[in-house]
């Protein structure tokens, strides 16, 4: 009976797993598209001074950045998680 709790406790955090990375995925994506999308209008207008572009990059390079801390923080406490159900099974 415990492997069996075992194995649908592993089975639940694997769902998780799996809906966050489809998520981020999902997110990642449409921040890459607005990204495209502020880039092209700011190629198209000529009054935003070169600092405003600039502003807007620094802006995507930091959200971007802190997605990927963000990931690799979750992904991270994902495999923690999985460490600590594999070494309550052995316990037993």
């Amino acid at each position: 009976m415990h492997q069996y709790c075992q194995e649908i406790n592993r089975q639940i955090i694997d769902f998780n797993q799996k809906a966050f990375e489809n998520g981020f995925r999902s997110m990642a994506l449409f921040q890459e598209q607005t990204e495209t999308l502020i880039n092209g209008f700011f190629e198209q207008i000529n009054w935003l001074p070169e600092e405003g572009r600039r502003i807007a990059d620094d802006c995507f390079k930091v959200y971007k950045q802190s997605l990927q801390n963000y990931k690799s923080y979750l992904d991270d406490q994902y495999r923690k998680l999985m460490e600590i159900f594999q070494q309550t099974g052995s316990q037993r």
